[in-house]
C-alpha cells in the first residue's frame, strides 16, 4: 500500500467521483482506477460500488476502512512533518522572558500552545524576570526574547517589537483609599491622591508614563518612587498609593485593592521583544508566526 495509492483512495472519497479526483490528483481517470485496483486488491476488499447510475459511494467495508485510515494517515503525516522539520533544522529552543508579575492570560497561553503544535521540535523555555532583567537578558543573549509592556520599550535601542495585542489598564486603588463602598467614582476623585512609581534607574519609562497622563488631564501628581517592581508591588498593597496596571496583573487579584476602569485610561500595548543582533534560528520560525514582515539574517 502506497501514499499514493492512500491519496488517490481519498480524493475518490472526498471528491465523489473517480473523474473528479484523477483531476485533483493530476493524472488519467483511468491510471487513478488502477491504483484503487491495486489498493482493493491488497487489502482484500472491495472499497467502492461500482453502480454507474449513482455516485460513487463506499462501501460498508469501504467506509470502516476509509474512517480508520484516515486517523492513521493524519497521525502519519504529523510525525513525517516532524521528521521533515528536524531534517530541515526546524529544532531547537526558545528562551522567552514574562513579567514576573503579570499572569499568563488565555490569549497568550493559546498563542503559545498552537505555536508549539505547528513546531513541536522547538522548545519553549518561559521564565521570568523584573522588567528591568528581561531587557538586559535579551541584551545580553540569555534570553532570546520576551513578552512585557508596551511602555517598558520607549526609548530602549538595538531592541525590536511586536504589538500582540492590547491589555485593559485599570487604576488599582488600595482599599483604605475608598471612604463609601457602593460610591460611584471619576477618574478626577483620585488626582489628589499619591501616585507610586518606580525609580528611575530601575523604570522610569512607567514614570514618564504617569507624568504625561497626568499633565493632559490638567493635575500634578504626588508622586511615591519604589525601589524596584517588588518594592512597588508591596506599597500599593500596603495602601502607599495608587497606581495603573495592567487587567493581567497579579497585584489586580489582591483582596486589598480595587480596581477601576475608566474611559480616559489606555489601554496597554502587551508586546514581544527581541534583540536586532539575535542568532537563534529557532527565533525566526515564532517570528513567522506572529507575522513579522521584517526578514533577519
Amino acid at each position: 500500500m502506497t501514499s499514493e495509492q492512500i491519496q488517490c483512495f481519498f480524493a475518490v472519497v472526498e471528491s465523489g467521483s473517480f473523474t473528479a479526483a484523477a483531476e485533483t490528483m493530476y493524472m488519467t481517470q483511468p491510471a487513478l482506477s488502477k491504483r484503487i485496483a491495486a489498493l482493493e486488491q491488497e487489502v482484500a476488499l472491495t472499497l467502492f460500488s461500482r453502480d454507474k447510475t449513482k455516485r460513487t459511494e463506499l462501501t460498508m467495508a469501504g467506509k470502516v476502512f476509509y474512517d480508520g485510515l484516515k486517523e492513521v494517515y493524519q497521525s502519519f503525516e504529523m510525525v513525517l512533518a516532524n521528521a521533515r522539520n528536524m531534517e530541515a533544522g526546524i529544532a531547537g529552543t526558545i528562551r522567552l522572558g514574562l513579567f514576573e508579575n503579570q499572569i499568563i492570560d488565555e490569549y497568550l497561553q493559546e498563542i503559545l500552545n498552537d505555536f508549539s503544535r505547528h513546531y513541536p521540535n522547538i522548545e519553549l523555555y518561559v521564565t521570568t524576570a523584573t522588567f528591568e532583567q528581561l531587557i538586559e537578558q535579551i541584551h545580553n543573549g540569555t534570553l532570546d526574547c520576551g513578552i512585557t509592556l508596551g511602555y517598558d520599550l520607549v526609548g530602549r535601542t538595538k531592541l525590536k517589537s511586536k504589538v500582540l495585542y492590547a491589555l485593559k489598564t485599570y487604576l488599582v486603588v488600595p482599599n483604605q483609599f475608598l471612604d463609601e463602598a457602593w460610591k460611584v467614582y471619576t477618574i478626577e476623585d483620585f488626582f489628589d491622591m499619591p501616585f507610586l512609581t518606580i525609580r528611575k534607574n530601575s523604570n522610569n519609562f512607567y514614570q514618564r508614563e504617569v507624568s504625561s497622563f497626568a499633565k493632559s488631564h490638567g493635575f500634578t501628581p504626588k508622586l511615591i518612587q519604589a525601589s524596584d517592581d517588588k518594592n512597588f508591588m508591596m506599597l500599593l498593597e500596603m495602601g502607599k498609593g495608587v497606581a495603573f496596571l495592567d487587567s493581567y496583573s497579579k497585584c489586580c487579584n489582591s483582596p486589598n485593592v480595587r480596581c477601576f476602569s475608566f474611559p480616559e485610561i489606555p489601554d496597554t500595548p502587551f508586546s514581544l521583544v527581541w534583540s536586532e543582533k539575535s542568532k537563534n534560528p529557532a527565533l525566526n520560525y515564532l517570528l513567522e508566526y506572529l507575522n513579522v514582515d521584517e526578514k533577519r539574517e
